[in-house]
């Protein structure tokens, strides 16, 4: 498997183990939330979205590939349910749930060299009872051509 799908299926195992809040549906293909019932708030899609590579060594021909860095953007698009007088601080605290989640083990199970929140983006598009919070993550991480 390759590297980067290791580090998105690490996000998607971690945010279903957190809590407070406990995200009830958490993958990796993309929801539409007024297809959902109320149990299912708060639900979270992850995807991994644009990367950068960078050779960091030039040994062609060597039989187990040139060391290369990448630096990989995980987006996580949270959907919650509350009312609208709640819906700051329901948004609020999702933020703050995942952000201490993934930054507890920033090396993604030892495949990555570090993992940071670069943007968070909030929304109500939807409808005014649902609120959409888009996290962009930047994980980089290291691997030999042939393993990415």
């Amino acid at each position: 498997m390759s590297v980067r799908n290791d580090i998105a299926e690490n996000f998607v195992s971690v945010i279903k183990n957190a809590t407070d809040p406990q995200f009830v549906l958490v993958t990796r293909a993309p929801i539409d939330p007024q297809r959902l019932s109320n149990a299912q708030f708060p639900c979270a899609y992850v995807e991994a979205l644009n990367e950068s590579r960078t050779d960091l060594d030039m040994k062609s021909g060597n039989s187990s590939g040139s060391m290369r860095q990448s630096v990989l953007t995980m987006n996580i698009v949270c959907f919650v349910r509350t009312s609208p007088e709640m819906m700051d601080k329901t948004r609020n605290d999702v933020i703050e749930r995942m952000e201490e989640t993934l930054s507890a083990d920033q090396t993604r199970g030892n495949v990555a060299d570090y993992t940071e929140l670069r943007e968070i983006t909030v929304d109500n598009a939807v409808e005014d009872t649902i609120g959409i919070i888009e996290m962009a993550f930047e994980v980089r991480y290291r691997y030999r051509t042939g393993e990415a």
